[in-house]
């Protein structure tokens, strides 16, 4: 097998010497001798060369033989000229050196495959912050310029003053436009990333005259861009009222207004909140808690006595609750322009049950209250003389030992809320010509015995353990 590669190999280099002899003078291949024959694949990041592609050989940057690529993929050429033996030959595809070398030697034909692998296009990434001075934009990844489709950290920080608004590019994709610290993913093509920043001003609440009353930024988020609303607000203290809002720049919704509406200026601004005594009446109001009336198992009226003093108007109101509870609850407040009285009616409370009560009185920012009351609604029961009408009509005796058991749940479960209390009256208005029907009809009597009211004899008894504690 090898003497028939040698034999096949000898014919190969005798047909090439014949190609040579026959393109060149004798002369001249005797020279520069026979030159070194290569041939093989060319490939371009791992694609075959188009048709046309240039392939050149260089020794120490002198360019020896060179060849166009005429089937894609594949090249042959002869490097010939006056070459030092074993000198080292560097291949160039379109002017890119090829990966592979090889040494010189006269005569020989050797098979290279080249390869080239282009490096990535790389563009520049440019930092910039509008306006001038405002703040800085850095690039955190720092490793400018990038190919295309690189993601790279970016971080904008605002000078004194001023406060980050956005990010903006030509081209490119930002993780979040808006975020201080976000991500910008590289174009193909060089790019400048923007911090654009804004102008921010200090807003500064005050009082006049000190210790009147509290000016609050109810927005909260000081300092502001101009043009900004801010809702604010004024608190008048003990003895002095609010009159009006007052700033050197700006404008209010409403400057009588102790809530309103501020519009930031292009300048750090001062917004004051004026407030001013308020005259101490010759004659205060005064108010009396009176004793309820009308007290029934659900309901009961408060009352109580009040005077306006010097002032135009009052509000009034109860506050009330169970002696148990610790919960006071209120009826509305109602406006009196003139001394009298102030009744309110009360109603949904639970029977047998004590209440406290307070007359309360407001003027200006004061509350007042006189002494508590209290009241106890009125126990529920069914008269002594009526008994269970059904229960008697269909057992025929009011003795019956079932109709006792009906009776004691009747005042322990029934009689103990508003909506049994409801019931057991109004069975008592309804059942009398129905348990005369049913004593009347010895067959109704046994039905209505056997199958209605044994039944809730039966399940009353089984749960007496549950309602009787």
């Amino acid at each position: 097998m090898i003497k028939a590669g040698l034999k096949k190999l000898r014919f190969v280099t005798l047909g090439f010497l014949i190609l040579l002899l026959a393109l060149f003078p004798v002369s001249s291949v005797f020279a520069v001798g026979l030159g070194h024959g290569f041939h093989g694949t060319v490939k371009i990041n791992h694609v075959n060369a188009d048709i046309g592609t240039v392939i050149s050989a260089r020794v120490a940057g002198t360019e020896y033989g060179s060849c166009t690529v005429t089937t894609p993929g594949s090249y042959a050429l002869i490097v010939q000229d006056d070459i030092d033996e074993g000198a080292t030959i560097h291949f160039y595809v379109d002017g890119q050196e090829a990966d592979q070398t090889f040494p010189f030697h006269d005569g020989w034909t050797t098979k290279l495959d080249l390869t080239v692998t282009t490096p990535p296009a790389t563009y520049d990434l440019t930092m910039a912050v509008a306006p001038g001075g405002s703040g800085t934009a850095t690039d955190l990844t720092n490793a400018s310029p990038y190919t295309a489709g690189t993601g790279v950290n970016i971080q904008a920080v605002a000078a004194a003053g001023y406060r980050f608004l956005n990010w903006s590019a030509p081209v490119g994709t930002f993780g979040n436009a808006t975020a201080a610290t976000t991500t910008f993913t590289m174009p193909a093509q060089n790019v400048t990333v923007t911090a654009n920043f804004v102008r921010v001003y200090n807003l500064t609440m005050a009082v006049a005259p000190g210790g009147s009353g509290t000016a609050t930024d109810l927005t909260n988020a000081s300092p502001y861009t101009a043009g900004t609303g801010v809702n604010i607000q004024a608190v008048a203290a003990a003895g002095y009222r609010f009159v009006n809002w007052s700033a050197p720049a700006g404008t209010f919704g409403n400057t009588t207004a102790a809530t309103t509406t501020f519009t930031m200026p292009a300048q750090n601004v001062t917004v004051t909140a004026n407030f001013a005594l308020i005259p101490p009446p010759s004659v205060y109001p005064t108010v009396t808690t009176q004793a309820a009336t009308g007290i029934t198992t659900s309901s009961a009226t408060l009352n109580m006595k009040y005077t306006v003093g010097s002032y135009s108007s009052v509000d009034v109101c109860f506050a009330y609750r169970k002696s148990a509870e610790v919960t006071w609850s209120y009826t509305s407040w109602v406006s009196k322009s003139a001394n009298g009285t102030y009744a309110a009616p009360l109603s949904g409370l639970t029977s047998n049950t004590q209440y406290i009560f307070k007359a309360q009185l407001k003027y200006d920012s004061t509350t007042i209250e006189d002494t508590t009351f209290q009241f106890t609604t009125a126990t529920p029961s069914a008269p002594p003389s009526i008994g269970c009408f059904i229960a008697t009509a269909a057992y025929g005796t009011p003795t019956a030992k079932q109709i006792d058991v009906l009776r004691e749940f009747r005042d322990t479960v029934l009689l103990k809320s508003t909506v049994g209390t409801a019931f057991v009256n109004l069975y008592y208005r309804t059942s009398p010509p129905i348990a005369d029907f049913i004593a009347s009809n010895e067959l109704v009597r046994t039905l209505v015995r056997e199958l209605l009211v044994d039944p809730i004899v039966r399940v009353v008894e089984a749960t007496g353990d549950i309602w009787r504690n």
